[in-house]
Parts: structure tokens; sequence; C-alpha cells
């Protein structure tokens, strides 16, 4: 008894680290063009949702940044791309990354990649995840 509330303790506690990490709640949390397939087979849509963060992105837990590489940002490359990923049902790792969208840069879009075959999500939610994504260049 003792043990399962020190479990629950420190799953609360990843879950209130997940919830404000800024990549979640800034970049991914209600961008256009993000959706999620659940176990059902429901699409769901970010507009479907008033909340700031949407269902899918707040399931997520890992999910490292992007890397802008030094290249793309010594060239000046910027652009948006869309990836889907396909998730493991039992497990919640990434099965599979399909672009729908390059960024317009291979540089881009393979860090886009490297970085979204790392996440991980709680298990048996969602199928399938549509990530939308932004490279830019700020002062």
């Amino acid at each position: 008894m003792q043990l399962s509330r020190k479990i629950f303790a420190v799953l609360m506690c990843i879950a209130s680290l997940i919830a404000s990490h800024p990549l979640l709640s800034q970049e991914f949390s209600k961008s256009p063009g993000s959706s999620a397939v659940d176990v059902q087979g429901v699409r769901h849509h970010w507009s479907d949702y008033d909340r700031k963060m949407v269902p899918w992105i707040g399931d997520a837990i890992y999910a490292p940044r992007p890397q802008y590489p030094y290249e793309a940002r010594s060239k000046h490359q910027t652009g948006s791309g869309l990836f889907r990923i396909t998730l493991d049902l039992s497990t919640g790792t990434v099965a599979k990354i399909t672009m729908i969208k390059s960024t317009g840069s291979p540089v881009l879009d393979n860090a886009a990649l490297s970085a979204f075959r790392q996440w991980r999500f709680r298990r048996g939610r969602w199928k399938e995840i549509d990530l939308p994504i932004t490279f830019t260049m700020t002062r």
C-alpha cells in the first residue's frame, strides 16, 4: 500500500511537469493542423477543444524539443511541416512517422523526425497523432 502511494506521487509529479513543459504548452498545444486518432478510430482536431492543451499532447510522457540544426540556422532556413506519428498502443512508443508536408528543408525535416521518434505517450489512448512544426528565426 505504501509503495503504491509513492508511485502515484511520482506519477503525479511527472504529469505536472509535462503539463507545464514549455514545448508542449506553447508549441504543440493548440497548433492548427494538430489532430489525433483515438483507440476507437475517431479523429479529434485541435479546433474541437476550448482548453489550452489538447488531450493527446497532455498524454505525452516524453517529448524532446526538435533541435534547430546549426546548418539550417546559419543559412537562415525556416519552414513549416506536418508529421504523422503512429503509436504502438501497448507501449505508447512511436512505431512509425510519416511526413505529410515537408518543411522545405531536408535538414529541418530530419531534425523533426529525429525528435518525434523519441516521443512517448500514455499507452492505449491514441493510434496516431498529426503534429505540425514550424522552424523560425528570431532576433
